[in-house]
């Protein structure tokens, strides 16, 4: 059951790479990190520390072939006002939202090639059905820079934001 998971191609997110995204900027000029930083303060400004708990993990992709591997988290009023927030300040500033539907997650791994995408769903329910709860304490985010190489993105925290 395993080998055929472990026979399938998985890049697995370096644990210490992952994160959730509240928003997705593109190419930005340098010149705009200190506006961008002065939007973040303001969000963060409004919104009090908070837990976020674990829903279930799933997948994107086409058809019945993962591409995108997620953990996956309960919707929350706070990370859902945090979201709020930071979209009303980011487009009063002139920066519009890249999402209509905010699906908080993180990504844990990219498939390349999946040799048995029914076993890999059944892994998935068997996970699923257990249910054990994690939440996740959240007192700050951040605004991190992230640039695309062969080996991977590499992100750059550029300013933290302390929730008030």
């Amino acid at each position: 059951m395993i080998e055929s998971l472990r026979q399938s191609i998985i890049t697995w997110v370096d644990p210490e790479k992952l994160h959730i995204t509240l928003h997705f900027f593109g190419d930005v000029d340098e010149s705009e990190v200190a506006h961008i930083t002065e939007l973040h303060k303001k969000a963060a400004s409004v919104i009090r520390p908070f837990e976020i708990d674990y829903e279930r993990t799933g997948f994107f992709g086409q058809g019945r072939q993962p591409k995108i591997i997620w953990f996956g988290f309960q919707s929350s009023g706070e990370l859902d006002l945090l979201h709020g927030s930071l979209v009303k300040e980011l487009e009063a500033g002139g920066y519009h939202s890249d999402r209509k539907n905010f699906h908080p997650h993180l990504t844990l791994g990219r498939v390349k090639n999946m040799k048995d995408t029914d076993h890999f769903r059944k892994c998935l329910d068997r996970i699923n059905q257990q249910k054990s709860h994690s939440s996740f304490r959240i007192k700050t985010f951040m605004l991190i820079k992230s640039i695309l190489k062969q080996s991977g993105p590499e992100y750059t925290t550029l300013e933290e934001f302390k929730l008030r």
